[in-house]
């Protein structure tokens, strides 16, 4: 089965969001949550997380085969930098999980 970069993605984001409820909510995962986890692949194939995002006309930055993840990369960074619990942790998550910045 051929690396899927969008649904790679997309579990990830799912997999941040729960790891951010849980730290947020201060308890363990569900049974559900768990499977959801282990889902989670890290971000080696995703180079793209390091693109810029930070408008919207960033895009043209971005590689023709790539574009099709620039909104939900741009999700991603939100979804971290608005719900992580302080900005170190944030940083923190997406650095260790896209290879540094």
């Amino acid at each position: 089965m051929p690396y899927n970069k969008k649904a790679v993605l997309a579990a990830n984001t799912q997999a941040i969001r729960i790891v951010l409820r849980l730290e947020k909510e201060q308890r363990l995962a569900t049974e559900e949550e768990r499977v959801i986890l282990g889902a989670y692949q890290g971000f080696g194939g995703l180079k793209c997380v390091l693109n810029r995002t930070d408008q919207p006309k960033d895009i043209r930055y971005w590689a023709k085969s790539e574009q099709e993840l620039f909104k939900p990369t741009c999700a991603l960074k939100q979804l971290i930098y608005r719900e992580a619990p302080y900005i170190r942790f944030s940083r923190e998550t997406y650095t260790s999980h896209s290879g540094g910045v």
